[in-house]
């Protein structure tokens, strides 16, 4: 079962990222994701942990290795097609998009998971230099680019409803990033141009996300 707390996506208790340890998570990740691809097999050193909680993505299946012995399990369900990720600012969740449908599931657990947009189909330009979807650091808010646009889940009133979303439609989205407090969001158009974006969470209406500035593209 599901608890209420956890379908909270914004009262998960996650914490902001601890300086070093969180750029050390993200560069071995990344690491991660280049060992995938050239097939060689991921393995703790004999007697020791891994340093941090790794995941990527694995023959369309989003797969995460255990912090001890690095054995890896998969997280996504069984025949989806997981296309982008994202993790939680305290490493121990993540959200991922498979098939249009964005799922938070916890990084140990495969059987804590919920969905949160049932409507979110990918952009049609995903590379590993773009990032379609992220969660802001301060938890409040997952940001994900989708084929219409842009979009922006905030957490629901209760455990019962489902999330706010704002979205901005004025132009296809493919590479996202947030402010380190969480309070604006950048988004990049497939033209180049950078918007960005004032959050509030504590708004659900049109003053939720705006616009505070456009930055052309260089050149």
């Amino acid at each position: 079962m599901i608890s209420g707390s956890l379908r909270r996506f914004a009262t998960l208790h996650l914490l902001p990222p601890k300086g070093k340890q969180a750029w050390r998570t993200s560069i071995l990740a990344a690491a991660l994701i280049g060992t995938l691809l050239t097939g060689v097999p991921i393995r703790a050193q004999e007697g020791r942990a891994l340093p941090a909680p790794l995941c990527a993505l694995s023959n369309q299946r989003l797969v995460c290795y255990d912090q001890q012995t690095a054995a890896p399990h998969v997280l996504s369900a069984p025949g989806q097609q997981v296309v982008d990720f994202a993790f939680a600012p305290d490493g121990n969740w993540l959200v991922y998009r498979a098939d249009g449908i964005l799922t938070i599931v916890s990084a140990a657990d495969s059987g804590s998971a919920f969905v949160i947009d049932r409507q979110g189909p990918a952009p049609l330009s995903i590379t590993p230099a773009t990032v379609s979807l992220a969660w802001s650091p301060d938890g409040r808010a997952i940001a994900y680019a989708t084929a219409f646009g842009l979009r922006v889940a905030l957490p629901p009133d209760s455990p019962a409803d489902a999330p706010h979303y704002l979205n901005d439609l004025s132009r296809p989205y493919d590479n996202l990033r947030f402010s380190a407090d969480g309070h604006y969001l950048a988004a990049q158009g497939e033209d180049g141009q950078w918007v960005i974006f004032a959050l509030d969470p504590n708004k659900v209406d049109g003053d939720a996300m705006r616009t505070v500035r456009e930055i052309p593209q260089a050149g």
